[in-house]
């Protein structure tokens, strides 16, 4: 029985999985992947004589790529990211029969929220303010300006290690107010004045973590405590058996036959039987050691101990 419990508590011990190097550590990251830019809308504020409205710029499948650093509170994230993502013009798909590319380089604070358990798959939702510089570079405009933008953020992740995580992301990115400067006249606005136009995409990206906590180990088994005896208990039961002498087992010319005594594991001492000066030749002086106190009983005739439950290290015959 002592085996089974104590292979079950090192298979216990064994089978714990430690808690990812996450909570209250900080960490950095990398993310790339592929980039969806929504249809652009560009308005010139002043159109030379003839000229046309400037049609729905349509783009490519771009790339998204961005660095970030952090600290992780436990369920609760905070990050700086720099990112940059670009994506060339659909040259067939614009009506205007124009080419060029977008691009935006921003420095965003992000806040994530996370959920699950950290050993497992996470999820985690958020969202990103900061500063963004987007540029377009194409047949009619080639400028860029800076202001404000944000982003929504929403993924999972899975630790690898204990320090490394591989984590899907995805992230949407919006630019609003972007004025342009056009140095060049085409037919769709005159040199020198403003475009108005903005920036949105989506992004999915796939990234890798590194977190610079240590893993918590798991707490060790308390140690097994040994049992007790009960060493009183046994005490008392032999002087509750003791108390009245068996005068039966005595015989008729004063001697005593042969007992058996066999002592509990409390005493330190053998019975050594004594014979009194004062006592007939049937009564002996047994002495018993106690932790408390020394004893010395006399019994008359005989000395009668029943046997005990448990079982019997070593037996002392007395005679006469």
């Amino acid at each position: 029985m002592r085996k089974l419990a104590l292979a079950a508590a090192l298979a216990t011990t064994a089978l714990a999985t430690p808690a990812m190097a996450r909570d209250d550590s900080w960490y950095i990251g990398v993310d790339a992947g592929v980039l969806l830019v929504e249809d652009q809308n560009m308005t010139f504020s002043a159109v030379p004589p003839g000229g046309s409205v400037v049609p729905a710029i349509d783009y490519h499948k771009g790339y998204d790529v961005d660095a970030n650093i952090g600290y992780d509170f436990g369920g609760f994230r905070l990050e700086a990211e720099a990112a940059y993502k670009r994506a060339k013009i659909d040259f067939d798909r614009t009506g205007g029969g124009f080419g060029g590319a977008a691009s935006a380089l921003s420095f965003m604070l992000n806040g994530l929220l996370d959920f699950g358990p950290d050993d497992g798959l996470q999820g985690f939702v958020g969202g990103g303010v900061g500063v963004s510089r987007a540029k377009i570079a194409s047949d009619i405009v080639n400028d860029s300006d800076t202001g404000f933008a944000w982003q929504a953020l929403a993924g999972v992740r899975y630790p690898v290690t204990n320090n490394v995580d591989v984590s899907l992301k995805y992230r949407f990115f919006n630019q609003d107010d972007i004025k342009l400067i056009p140095a060049y006249q085409s037919i769709y606005g005159q040199a020198g004045s403003t475009a108005d136009t903005l920036l949105r995409t989506h992004s999915l990206l796939l990234g890798l973590t590194y977190n610079f906590g240590a893993p918590v180990e798991a707490a060790p088994p308390p140690p097994r405590r040994r049992p007790r005896r009960p060493r009183r208990l046994l005490r008392r039961r032999l002087r509750s058996r003791n108390a009245a002498p068996d005068r039966t087992s005595c015989s008729s010319n004063g001697t005593s036959r042969t007992s058996r005594l066999t002592p509990p594991p409390s005493w330190t001492t053998r019975f050594r039987p004594t014979a009194t000066a004062a006592a007939p030749r049937s009564c002996w002086q047994v002495m018993r050691t106690s932790r408390v106190r020394l004893r010395t009983t006399s019994v008359c005739r005989s000395v009668a101990l029943t046997p005990l439950r448990h079982t019997w290290r070593r037996r002392v015959s007395l005679t006469a």
